[in-house]
C-alpha cells in the first residue's frame, strides 16, 4: 500500500514513491534508524519531493533543492511548512474573479503556441486567474502564500500530469467534440474548470493530511546542486539527478514552468539529462567528500551499474550496490520499456 501522505505530491516523472522504502532499508545499514531523528538529509534533487517528504516522516532534517520553480513550491510548501494548512477561505480567495489585465500578459498573450497542446484554453485562464489571486495578497515568507500557489501546481498536474494529459480529451471535450469520449470524461474535465472550488477543496485534503512536523527545522533551496552542496552538509547525501538519455524534465514541464513564472522562460536541457550526463555526477561527489553517507540513483538507459560504481570508487569505496526492477509512469511507456527499466541504488559509507 502506498504512503498516505504522498496523495498531496504531484505525480513527476522519475518520482521515488515506491522505491522510499527500499532507500531507507538501505539507510539503515549505516546509520541505525534510532539516530535519524539526530541526523539531516540533503536532497539536491528534490523535484516532486517524495524522498524528502518521506525523510521527513522518519525524523531527519531535511534540505532539499531544486533548479525549478515548480519543485521549490512544493518543498516550501510540504517540507519547511511544519504546521499551516489550507482553509476554505484560502482556497475560495483562489477562484474569486479579479481583474488580470496586465499580469502575465507575456505568457497569456502567447497561449495558443504555449498552452493549448497542454492544458485547455480555460484552464489556462483558470491559473491565470488563481496566480493573480495569490500575488494580490502576497507575502512570499508566509507558509499561507507557498501552500496556496502549491494548490495551483497540483490543479495544473492534476489537469495535464505528466505534460500530456490525455490533452486531446480536454480540447475535445472544451470544443463540445464528444466523439470518442465517455460521458464520465467529458463530465470530469469540463466540471473542473466550470466548477473549480469544490474541486480544489478535493485537492486540498490531501495536501493538509501530509503538513506535518517532526520537531526539526527544514530548508528549500532554489538553485543548482553544486551550489547547494558549496552550501550545504550533513549526515546523508541523497542524489537523484535526471537521468541520462530519457525524458528531459525542462521539455516535459516547460509550460507548467512558463505558467508559474508568469513569462516565457528559455528551454535549457539538464546537463544530466545528456547521453553521457551520469559523468557531471564527479563533481557533486567532489564536493560532498564531507558527508558520511552518500545514496545514488540512476537509471539504466545509458550507464552500467559498473560504470556508476567506477565513478563513485574515484572518490571513495561504494559499500553496496543493487539494481532494482523499478517502472516509472506506465502510462507514457511502452511495455517494452517498461520492462527493461531498472533502478541502480549505490551506496558509499565513510564514517
Amino acid at each position: 500500500m502506498t504512503w498516505s501522505p504522498f496523495a498531496a505530491l504531484p505525480s513527476y516523472f522519475g518520482g521515488k514513491r515506491k522505491l522510499c522504502p527500499r532507500i531507507f532499508r538501505e539507510i539503515a545499514r549505516y546509520i541505525p534508524q534510532r539516530k535519524w531523528p539526530e541526523c539531516t538529509l540533503l536532497d539536491p534533487f528534490a523535484g516532486g519531493c517524495s524522498v524528502s517528504l518521506y525523510a521527513k516522516a522518519q525524523g531527519f532534517r531535511v534540505i532539499c533543492g531544486d533548479v525549478a520553480d515548480r519543485s521549490y513550491i512544493t518543498a516550501r510548501a510540504l517540507i519547511v511548512n511544519n504546521t499551516t494548512k489550507l482553509r476554505d477561505d484560502d482556497i475560495a480567495g483562489l477562484v474569486a474573479s479579479t481583474d488580470t489585465e496586465g499580469i502575465l500578459t507575456d505568457v497569456y498573450a502567447r497561449r495558443r503556441r504555449l498552452l493549448n497542446w497542454f492544458v485547455t484554453d480555460e484552464v489556462a485562464d483558470l491559473v491565470r486567474t488563481m496566480l493573480a489571486n495569490v500575488e494580490r495578497d502576497a507575502d512570499s515568507e508566509s507558509d499561507r502564500y507557498w501552500l496556496r500557489r502549491y494548490l495551483i501546481v497540483r490543479f495544473i498536474f492534476l489537469n495535464a500530469p505528466y505534460g500530456q494529459m490525455s490533452t486531446s480529451v480536454g480540447l475535445k471535450a472544451a470544443a463540445g467534440n464528444e466523439e470518442g469520449l465517455t460521458s464520465s470524461q467529458v463530465r470530469r474535465l469540463v466540471t473542473r474548470w466550470q466548477r473549480p472550488l469544490p474541486f480544489l477543496m478535493g485537492v486540498a485534503g490531501p495536501i493538509n493530511d501530509a503538513i506535518f512536523g517532526n520537531g526539526r527545522e527544514h530548508v528549500a533551496f532554489q538553485g543548482d546542486a553544486r551550489d547547494f552542496l558549496d552550501r550545504y552538509t550533513g549526515d546523508v547525501l541523497y542524489l537523484d539527478p535526471p537521468y541520462p538519455g530519457v525524458l528531459d524534465y525542462e521539455e516535459a514541464y516547460w509550460p507548467i514552468d512558463c505558467l508559474l513564472a508568469g513569462h516565457m522562460i528559455p528551454r535549457v536541457r539538464s546537463r544530466f539529462s545528456h547521453r553521457q550526463g551520469w559523468r557531471y555526477l564527479a563533481e557533486l561527489l567532489e564536493a560532498a567528500e564531507d558527508i558520511p553517507l552518500w545514496v545514488i540513483s540512476l537509471g539504466n538507459a545509458e550507464v552500467t551499474l559498473r560504470e556508476l560504481t567506477y565513478l563513485i570508487e574515484r572518490y571513495r569505496p561504494v559499500s553496496r550496490a543493487v539494481i532494482v526492477k523499478y517502472a516509472h509512469l506506465r502510462n507514457v511507456a511502452s511495455a517494452q520499456k517498461t520492462e527493461e527499466n531498472r533502478e541502480y541504488l549505490a551506496m558509499a559509507f565513510s564514517p
